[in-house]
């Protein structure tokens, strides 16, 4: 016969048992009563817990007997939530306890020695109760530590697919006849194009560093590196002149591409680096939309086109 929430609660409360049984009969109390919504055996479980805690606050015991407690908060949650309307309470004792715990878990020096699983369980839970409370991005990065310890662990992979969706659902958009496009993918397609185009400059400091040109930080660009000025012209460098490195060399005719409005830089090999130009400067200082009727513009590579809006004037002449 089936134990009642208070009977494993009996259990766990007996002094004559090892730690282990006390353990189990805990979770026992926990899960019934949890299923049975006995709100007064779930408050008895966290305070027997936390004594419990004190007694095996350097073993694994610790790190687990968190997860039950916060286990106990979130089942007080969700009879607090059955038991009321309000499901959009922002405050509530209820999930300040279970985040601490599971927290408490998740940080526990040894929460290393946990079963993998157990881990898993810990991580997704507290993805989960991030995501509830509206800090989704956060929420992420517990799911992905889930993941990456049990590749296949469904909790973890449903959830995070369903956090990743969240921008792009139940959206409403209006048309204003331009046709914007709003998405996740949008902005990674940006965040992945302002990265990209950073690399140019960081590429030109090292060749000012390995080099020792001598330019100063503020001005090196991996357009500007390469030239030198002679008699009022630019100039290749005299150490770049023949210098026998092919890929080096490559490095010096795709800064070619870039535009630049600095006198001497004007002349470019990329007939749309003018306007690859200004979709990074938009994106780094205001505020560009993608549209619908769009290429993207990758490094250089005609992939795609941006329509731009800022509040300065400034237009992108992208018929």
């Amino acid at each position: 016969m089936n134990k009642t929430a208070a009977e494993w609660l009996r259990r766990a409360e007996q002094t004559d048992v090892a730690i282990d049984d006390h353990m189990a009969a805990l979770a026992g109390a926990i899960d019934t009563a949890t299923d049975s919504r006995d709100m007064e055996v779930l408050k008895s479980t966290d305070d027997l817990a936390a004594a419990l805690s004190e007694k095996v606050s350097e073993s694994p015991m610790a790190a687990e007997l968190a997860y039950m407690r916060a286990n106990a908060w979130s089942a007080r949650r969700y009879i607090c939530k059955y038991r009321s309307d309000d499901e959009w309470d922002w405050e509530g004792e209820e999930i300040e306890h279970e985040l601490f715990h599971l927290r408490e878990a998740a940080y526990h020096p040894a929460f290393v020695h946990l079963d993998p699983m157990r881990q898993c369980q810990i991580e997704t839970n507290l993805g989960n109760l991030l995501n509830h409370v509206g800090r989704f991005v956060d929420a992420v990065t517990y799911w992905d530590r889930a993941i990456e310890r049990i590749p296949k662990f469904a909790m973890a992979n449903a959830n995070r697919g369903i956090g990743l969706g969240f921008s792009d659902r139940g959206v409403l958009l209006y048309n204003t006849l331009d046709y914007p496009s709003h998405s996740l993918a949008v902005e990674r397609i940006k965040c992945a194009f302002r990265t990209s185009y950073s690399l140019f400059d960081k590429i030109g400091q090292f060749v000012n560093h390995y080099w020792r040109l001598g330019m100063k930080r503020r001005d090196v660009t991996l357009r500007r590196i390469w030239c030198e000025s002679l008699n009022n012209e630019r100039k290749l460098r005299q150490v770049f002149r023949l210098y026998p490195n092919w890929p080096l060399r490559g490095l010096f005719w795709l800064s070619r591409d870039l535009f630049d409005e600095f006198p001497g830089f004007r002349n470019h090999t990329e007939p749309d680096a003018r306007d690859i130009a200004t979709v990074r400067h938009r994106l780094e200082h205001g505020f560009l939309r993608a549209c619908l009727k769009i290429k993207i513009l990758i490094l250089g590579h005609k992939i795609c086109k941006f329509r731009t809006r800022s509040h300065a004037p400034a237009s992108l002449p992208l018929s």
